[in-house]
């Protein structure tokens, strides 16, 4: 059914409407054709409209309910205007068939289609309406690009945004009734497979969209009220179905020729925040109540000064699919997420900076997915590290701070049997304890008389001490009660199983005197329960069999302040005690815990009920050997006794410790504690790499597993270039865990506390403060005596623009200094998004040459890259560089199959590929494929960084590399090109093309084409360029046919 619409006309000041009269002629080319349901947004459209120089006619349809100044404003800003009013149905598309029906397809060459859009309150309407906007008629030079494209190419039938094209199979969205129906009526017979320009805004040749306008004339469409719908409606068939009516015609639709590096800086800067902002999902959000969305977004607002001072759970949507009129395309934040990204958003520039680029270069859909990839994995990862600050953990020991000043210890030792111990004791007691103290010696009648001799030989050096000789074995509990008899100073209980280090005294006993209400103190130890180390909970042996007083130099750099741990309970083995609370309530009950075992829980229990605390010294790590005092036998039985009057006692005890270990608060702090200590025995292996993924990351995760296979401690220090952290990730043996550093500095005092073997500078791309971290590295190799090494993944030592590509994005064969210096300042290829420090190529020269030449060893992949290496650096000495070409897992040989098309050439492209990569290499090739009708297809096995419409292009995306001879016989593809424009340093990708024995071109340049020099099936292409390529091909060709 035709819907009513109105021709409005304004003369003399008056608004008038009438039937609209048929348009028969017209002298220009073009007509733009707006429908204008929100009137607010008609200024951005009339900024676009006031720069065009081509001439054109202009229409403009608003609904029926528009306010007559608002009409009249519009008229008298564009006096030339069609407008005409409609009813509010079948959103922009029917008002548009409706001037179509007007106009008539003969009387313009090019019809422009937009309208006004928004997305309710949100910025995502807002920006991709100014991107389309921006595609379609953002300048004069944007529409006569568009004009000429269409003048140039007859099988261009639209030309639409540049992120619009999208595949109707992963968008139909339900709409498949409708558009069937529509066929059907335009008798077209059409493939599912084919593009669509999403959001019903494109430049096309009239006679593409003839057959829709042909079935509204005849009445044959019946659009539905407007009821908000999101979907399912013939407006949103009719979306689709331009795409049928461009593949129906054989007619392909291309994205916009606009340069984004020309977009207004607010509108680059909202489209990066957007991209940054958002992840796809597949589900159906907009059954969500609107109300619900409004509330969250409030909340977001209200919460804005909260963002920076603590993270909250904020529930924030996205709705975008009535943007672009795509069912299934919604943004969800997921909460514990959405204060990381803004936050990432706000504090780290260089991600917008990222963004920019691919803006600029018109890659938005290749960025979106890859911030959205990059920012959810990595601030996942974020969000489940601990972050350190290395100045609350560390701080160098001073025995001062911890002065007992005048006041004297009782060291209460009881002892029963245990004669293999016993000169350790005495003699750590001895050579380490410096503050004032005096011995309480009881012996529980020990059976072996060995004991009591060495005791009594031992103690007359002491000539204050105490020796208690019980004539009869009282246990454990009943001496230690007897000696507090004769205590008179605050205490320490020592077993004889222990070594105690240098200080022990006055770290164990600091807080007793200088905190309030602390009843008991105990250090680490290697077999204490919750203050064991390593392992939480263990009887471990002495770390790494260090010795007690270079174990404990580890733990006294540990800054107590914030580590002072309150515990349910204190552990026996070496106790401080507050006399001034034994005196309150006394001390161990005898009649419940007989000889021992669970007598300090019940007395620390007791302590906690007065208001006292029992807290852990964390700086202070005294060695158990455990079992001393008791047989085995014995033990166990004591235990099992006592701990179940101690919960009869205490019934919350259990409760109060399972909760201290589930928290385990000092989780971290043994992690810190366990790397320092293992550097002091042989030495860390350090490696710094970034978090970028792709070949080094790989590197470094081979080199990993061979260094743990050695048995070799490592420390993996990767900066994230989207968190804007260091991330460190340490292994050794069983032990395998991470932390989170958020600056350089922080790095810095970490990295101070370690003994360093090796450092391992595997790639530094996108790690800031650049020059300051090649002095400190320099500085830290020569302070330390590291062995330094630096394998070449990439020629970044050589210049920030990693890949050696200069201004003109070609490879620069190591200019002049002067020359780099200059291209420097022109060079906006990629690695500026990395790089966040200004370009100084003389001190980086310097910096990377001081540091190259302290090395011990300079790994390269290939020939190619020493030589390159050595022509920057000619003063390195060659011996230094090792060429070590990677190990690359074995692939078997592919057998090609045959195709029906032989004259067919189909060339694979092994990889993801951006610009370095060879894309714009990949782009030209298809323009002379396509201008000169060539019978040859591309496959690209992998990804790439801009969409690129044609027929003769596939794209695979990701693939397993298990899949690949299975893809490769699927595509029947005849021969590979690695298409890299800049020297490799070795390709991944060329040895499995060549393991898989398939032909295989490569441009002169690098590690690729070193490695097909003597490949019987390789072609080494003369110059970058089309000609050499198709000339290579032919070459291939002729070769086959001899064959």
């Amino acid at each position: 059914m035709n819907q009513k619409i109105q021709e409005l006309v304004y003369f003399d000041n008056k608004l008038s409407s009438s039937e609209p009269n048929k348009i028969n002629e017209s002298s220009k080319n073009i007509a733009i054709i707006i429908h204008v349901f929100y009137l607010d947004i008609w200024n951005e459209i009339t900024h676009y409209l006031s720069e065009l120089e081509m001439e054109y006619d202009l229409f403009i349809t608003v609904p029926k309910d528009t306010a007559e100044n608002e009409i009249i404003n519009i008229f008298k800003s564009t006096p030339d205007v069609y407008i005409y009013m409609t009813e509010n149905r079948g959103r922009d598309v029917l008002p548009f068939l409706q001037v179509m029906n007007i106009i008539g397809i003969e009387n313009y060459k090019y019809i422009c289609k937009l309208h006004t859009k928004k997305t309710g309150e949100h910025l995502l309407g807002d920006v991709w309406r100014k991107l389309l906007y921006f595609d379609l008629l953002g300048s004069n030079e944007t529409v006569k690009g568009i004009v000429n494209l269409f003048e140039n190419d007859e099988n261009i039938g639209m030309v639409t945004g540049k992120n619009t094209i999208l595949d109707a199979q992963k968008y139909i969205c339900g709409n498949n009734e409708k558009i069937n129906l529509l066929a059907e009526k335009s008798k077209i017979i059409y493939d599912e497979n084919y593009l669509f320009p999403a959001g019903t805004m494109f430049w096309t040749r009239p006679e593409i969209i003839a057959p829709i306008i042909k079935l509204f004339a005849n009445d044959q469409l019946d659009f539905e009220k407007e009821a908000g719908q999101k979907d399912h409606t013939l407006a949103h068939a009719i979306e689709r179905f331009f795409g049928i009516l461009c593949q129906a015609k054989e007619r392909k639709i291309v994205k916009s020729p606009a340069l984004y590096s020309r977009m207004e800086d607010q509108t680059l800067n909202e489209t990066a925040s957007l991209v940054l902002s958002q992840q796809y999902i597949g589900d159906d959000m907009f059954s969500m109540q609107k109300q619900i969305i409004q509330e969250k977004e409030q909340q977001v607002q209200e919460k804005e000064q909260q963002i920076q001072e603590k993270e909250q759970q904020i529930h924030y949507y996205h709705e975008l699919a009535q943007s672009l009129r795509i069912k299934n395309r919604i943004k969800k934040f997921i909460p514990n997420r959405t204060i990381q990204v803004l936050k990432l958003i706000k504090t780290n520039p260089a991600v917008l900076k990222k963004v920019f680029y691919y803006l600029k270069r018109g890659e938005v859909r290749y960025i979106w997915t890859k911030v959205n990839e990059k920012s959810t994995n990595n601030l996942s990862e974020v969000t489940k590290l601990i972050e350190i600050k290395p100045k609350r953990y560390f701080k160098k020991f001073d025995v001062e701070d911890y002065s007992l000043g005048s006041n004297t210890i009782d060291i209460v030792i009881p002892v029963y049997n245990g004669l293999e111990y016993l000169e350790a004791l005495f003699y750590s007691i001895e050579k380490n304890t410096s503050s004032s103290y005096r011995l309480i010696v009881i012996n529980d009648c020990s059976p072996d008389k060995n004991v009591k001799l060495l005791l009594e030989k031992r103690l007359k050096n002491y000539p204050s001490a105490i020796f208690i000789d019980n004539e009869i074995n009282l246990g454990f509990v009943k001496s230690v009660n007897k000696a507090v008899q004769y205590i008179q100073n605050n205490f320490v209980i020592l077993n004889t199983d222990t070594e105690v280090p240098p200080y022990w005294l006055e770290r164990l006993m600091y807080p007793i005197f200088s905190f309030n209400n602390v009843a008991s103190t105990t250090p680490f130890t290697n077999a204490g329960t919750i203050a064991s180390f390593p392992n939480f909970l263990e009887d471990n042996d002495i770390f790494e069999n260090l010795s007690v007083n270079d174990l404990d130099k580890t733990f006294s750099k540990i800054n107590p302040k914030d580590f002072y741990t309150e515990l349910p309970t204190g552990v026996g083995f070496c106790m401080g005690v507050n006399y001034e609370l034994v005196q309150k309530i006394g001390f161990f009950d005898e009649k419940a815990f007989g000889k021992g075992y669970c007598e300090e829980n019940d007395w620390c229990q007791r302590a906690i009920e007065n208001g006292y605390t029992n807290l852990l010294v964390p700086n202070l790590f005294v060695y158990h050997k455990h079992g001393g005092s008791f047989p085995s036998e014995e033990r166990q039985k004591l235990i099992s006794n006592n701990y179940m009057k101690l919960l009869k006692k205490h019934p919350n005890y259990d409760k109060d410790v399972h909760s201290y270990i589930k928290q385990d608060p000092h989780k971290t702090l043994r992690n810190i504690l366990i790397i320092l200590a293992s550097s002091k025995k042989t030495g860390i292996h350090m490696i710094f790499d970034h978090a970028l993924g792709g070949g080094a990351n790989i590197y470094t995760n081979e080199l990993i597993e061979k260094y743990r296979q050695d048995n070799k401690i490592i420390l993996t220090i990767k900066y994230d270039f989207y968190s804007n952290h260091f991330k460190l990730y340490y292994k050794y043996k069983t032990y395998n865990f991470n932390i989170l550093i958020s600056s350089l500095t922080e790095l810095k005092e970490f990295i101070e506390q370690l003994n360093i073997k090796e450092l391992f500078l595997n790639n530094l791309v996108s790690f800031k403060n650049s020059y300051e971290l090649l002095i400190y590295f320099s500085n830290l190799v020569k302070q330390k005596h590291i062995q330094l090494i630096v394998p070449i993944h990439d020629f970044y030592p050589i210049c920030p623009s990693y890949t050696l590509l200069n201004d003109e994005g070609e490879y620069c064969d190591i200019p002049s200094l002067e020359t780099c210096k200059t291209c420097m300042k022109k060079n906006n290829l990629e690695w500026t998004t990395y790089f966040a420090d200004k370009v100084d190529m003389t001190q980086w020269r310097e910096l990377w040459f001081k540091l190259l030449d302290q090395s011990a060893s300079i790994l390269c992949f290939s020939s190619s890259s020493k030589v390159i290496l050595l022509k920057a650096y000619p003063k390195l000495l060659p011996n230094k560089i090792e060429i070590i070409p990677h190990e690359v897992e074995r692939i078997d040989p592919v057998k090609l199959t045959s195709k029906k098309d032989s004259d067919k050439i189909t060339i694979g492209i092994l990889g993801a590929i951006n610009y370095a990569k060879g894309l714009h290499v990949i782009k030209d090739l298809l323009k002379i494929i396509e201008k000169e009708n060539l019978v040859i297809d591309i496959v690209i096995i992998g990804e790439i960084s801009e969409h690129i419409n044609s027929k003769y292009l596939h794209v695979t995306g990701r693939y397993k590399r298990d899949d690949l001879p299975n893809i490769i016989q699927h595509h029947h593809i005849d021969i590979f090109l690695i298409p890299s424009v800049w020297p490799e340093t070795f390709s991944y990708t060329t040895q499995e093309i060549m393991m898989m024995e398939i032909p295989l071109m490569v441009f002169n340049l690098g590690a690729p084409s070193e490695r097909v020099l003597n490949y019987e099936k390789g072609y080494i292409i003369s110059d970058i360029s089309t000609n050499s390529i198709l000339g290579t091909i032919r070459k291939f060709q002729n070769d086959c046919s001899v064959k």
